[in-house]
């Protein structure tokens, strides 16, 4: 079985738009919950000011069993798109949790960043393009360059 936890014991959403997220949530856990062929995973949501720069929003799944939200409600990009960016970062997590149970998230530079892209690539059944963080406008010849010498590199506390 899985659970979401919702923490809003300080009324900091709006009760109206917290069941809504509520109801999001649940729908998205089970969803991906299936597919994934996950069971066991409990998955918090807090509101605090930590999310993405881009999204307001923030995820974090450091083992197999559980996942972590935050949801910023003042952040601008939260109040027009959780719709977007909750149902997409909690299916990000559900993917890495996956990993975690069996290949695992990865020892090296390059296993984690094959991890990353999959996770990205399994977001997109909740959104119609790349998420808005890996959009950065950046020189990607440029940092590759610089991460091909650290592929093999395991020092990254991972």
């Amino acid at each position: 079985m899985n659970a979401l936890h919702f923490m809003n014991a300080a009324g900091q959403l709006p009760p109206e738009l917290a069941c809504e997220i509520e109801d999001q949530l649940t729908d998205t856990l089970n969803r991906h919950a299936a597919r994934l062929d996950l069971d066991g995973v409990d998955v918090a949501l807090r509101v605090l000011p930590w999310g993405l720069p881009e999204t307001g929003v923030h995820g974090y799944a450091p083992t197999g069993h559980y996942v972590e939200l935050t949801v910023d409600p003042g952040h601008a990009a939260v109040r027009t798109g959780w719709r977007t960016e909750l149902p997409a970062t909690l299916a990000h997590e559900l993917h890495h949790v996956r990993r975690w149970r069996g290949p695992g998230y990865g020892h090296t530079l390059l296993e984690v960043l094959v991890t990353e892209g999959l996770a990205q690539h399994h977001e997109l059944t909740e959104r119609l393009s790349p998420p808005p963080y890996a959009q950065a406008p950046v020189n990607r010849g440029e940092l590759w360059a610089r991460a091909t010498p650290l592929l093999r590199a395991t020092d990254f506390g991972f």
